[in-house]
């Protein structure tokens, strides 16, 4: 289940205010799921501008978000730091 959708009623923004994207990213690499942090990653550095990402994915990537990657396993990590660079 989307964090997102625990956290989240549509039409009540109040109830995702001490929600920060840092938190969505942390709760991404500890459950290790991994098609959302791709998915914001692309969603960072795309150039298409056909489809308009929802928050989180139009928050940046900071240093700190990818210093959270090492919550994941080391191949894991290896990849999203290759998908991050690519």
């Amino acid at each position: 289940m989307r964090i997102l959708s625990l956290c989240y009623v549509p039409g009540d923004i109040r109830q995702i205010k001490s929600l920060t994207a840092s938190d969505v990213w942390s709760y991404y690499c500890l459950h290790m799921d991994v098609v959302q942090i791709v998915d914001w990653i692309d969603a960072s550095f795309s150039t298409e501008t056909t489809s308009v990402p929802h928050w989180p994915l139009t928050e940046p990537i900071s240093s700190e978000m990818i210093a959270e990657l090492h919550k994941c396993p080391a191949r894991l990590m290896d990849y999203l730091l290759d998908r991050l660079a690519g």
